[in-house]
């Protein structure tokens, strides 16, 4: 924007740079309309039918009374998320656009429950796996007591002893740290166990593979940070809109993507998450639950 800040919802012109970013070019001149809305603005007052107000101006209106709704109830919003509703915000005010923010919100808060539950239940599968690896284990290692002290007197070898153990468990349908393995498999993404040498190479690559995933699929990347657990945070811009999504390292499966996919996060990719976010976005359905 120019040194001298051109007043509130004044005519501009803008050139877009080639990776989206909209960049200013010059203050148009005002007519009647702009001062009308500007007015109506600054006295709280709504738009209604007032004529010679067109699209654009009434657009920028309702977004600037959002704004304004934004920062008395403290619910944050992106203009992609309100689009679908800017033309009544502009046409009743205030009071709708506390609507539409109370359901921007009301909304949010449902996916936050649903993903609450959704973590219980991972947790619940969790426990339940470490207890059936606990189980195994302690059945083995009874076996391989009972083995030992059976075979003191005839003085096998400890190598002997184990193998004997190894293969009476197996028999037994345990099979120790292999079958320990194999049931967290489902897991080994999100605990960082597990993990294949290949894996750990891409892992410490993570930032620029997620780079030409976000660039393959038409966004741009801003920013990323190392979570905690095998996570990563990357910070991203698409169709004109910043978004946060939290991915696995390793795979760059969602974990969280951000905005409201009513649970499907882990079924998309940071590659393919930018179409399912086109989606939202063209048929005003999105819903950004993580603002930062």
């Amino acid at each position: 924007m120019p040194e001298e800040q051109p007043p509130r919802l004044s005519p501009v012109t803008a050139r877009r740079w080639h990776d989206g970013t909209l960049v200013f070019e010059g203050v148009e001149f005002e007519g009647e309309s702009e001062e009308l809305a500007r007015h109506a603005l600054e006295e709280d007052r709504a738009l209604g039918d007032a004529r010679g107000v067109g699209a654009s101006l009434r657009a920028a209106f309702g977004f600037a009374v959002l704004e304004a709704a934004s920062r008395g109830t403290g619910i944050p919003f992106a203009p992609v998320e309100a689009r679908a509703r800017v033309l009544d915000v502009a046409l009743r005010g205030r009071t709708e656009a506390e609507a539409c923010l109370r359901r921007l919100s009301d909304e949010r808060a449902r996916f936050l429950r649903m993903q609450a539950e959704q973590q219980v239940r991972w947790e619940a599968e969790a426990r339940a796996q470490g207890y059936a690896r606990t189980e195994r284990e302690r059945t083995l290692e009874e076996l391989r007591w009972d083995e030992e002290a059976r075979a003191m007197a005839r003085g096998r070898t400890v190598h002997e002893i184990r193998a004997d153990a190894e293969t009476h468990a197996m028999g037994h349908g345990v099979r120790g740290d292999t079958s320990a393995r194999a049931a967290g498999r489902s897991r080994e993404a999100w605990n960082r166990t597990g993990l294949t040498p290949e894996a750990r190479r891409r892992e410490a690559a993570s930032g620029e593979w997620a780079e030409r995933a976000l660039n393959k699929a038409g966004a741009r990347m801003l920013d990323h940070r190392r979570l905690g657990e095998g996570l990563m945070e990357v910070v991203y811009s698409f169709m004109g809109e910043r978004f946060v999504t939290v991915v696995e390292m390793a795979t760059l499966r969602v974990r969280d993507a951000g905005v409201c996919l009513a649970g499907a996060d882990a079924r998309v990719t940071l590659e393919s998450l930018p179409s399912v976010l086109k989606e939202a976005i063209d048929t005003d359905a999105l819903v950004i639950t993580r603002h930062v």
